[in-house]
């Protein structure tokens, strides 16, 4: 049974599995052998496969091991209450509260259609946090609805390593002291 959200403080511990090769590039010989990142990722999608394969890409990539979870808006904008992170990569067709009305309250909109009395407040410092759209439908109309409520960049599923990674820097600069400069 899953948890509601889970912190990830250590590695992926079993190897791909097709899934993974499937949908996410093998590793290329330059990134495997990088220190440990210290940026914080928050992961939010209902699908625990979904959030299982990112979890891997961001660990081979970035070698990143601080990532939490949450499986709906709700849970996602929980975490952020007591936790300030460096990028959230939000699914957006969710149960409860979908990816777009999570990224409007983030961003401070109060004006959402979820029901808002028990939503917690989101720290300032997550207010401009970069959000990173991952989602299926990825339609120029889509994008410029991610863009007007405040998201950052979309990434379409299946998720392609290369465009992950790219994301990622162009979101977080090259230069940038918690991503491992590549």
């Amino acid at each position: 049974m899953l948890n509601s959200y889970t912190t990830l403080s250590s590695p992926p511990s079993s190897p791909p599995t097709a899934l993974d090769i499937d949908t996410i590039a093998p590793p290329s010989s330059a990134l495997t052998c990088r220190p440990r990142s210290s940026l914080k990722v928050l992961l939010v999608d209902d699908n625990p496969i979904n959030l299982q394969l990112l979890r891997r890409a961001l660990y081979t990539l970035f070698k990143i091991n601080h990532m939490d979870m949450a499986y709906d808006g709700h849970q996602a904008l929980k975490l952020l209450e007591h936790q300030p992170y460096d990028v959230i990569l939000l699914d957006i067709d969710m149960p409860g509260m979908n990816g777009v009305d999570t990224a409007r309250w983030i961003r401070g909109d109060q004006e959402i259609s979820t029901p808002s009395s028990t939503l917690p407040l989101v720290l300032d410092a997550n207010k401009t946090i970069p959000i990173v759209a991952v989602t299926t439908s990825d339609s120029l109309e889509a994008r410029i609805i991610y863009q007007n409520v405040g998201m950052d960049a979309c990434l379409s599923k299946p998720i392609i390593r290369s465009q992950l990674k790219s994301q990622l820097l162009q979101l977080l600069g090259h230069s940038s002291s918690s991503l491992i400069s590549l």
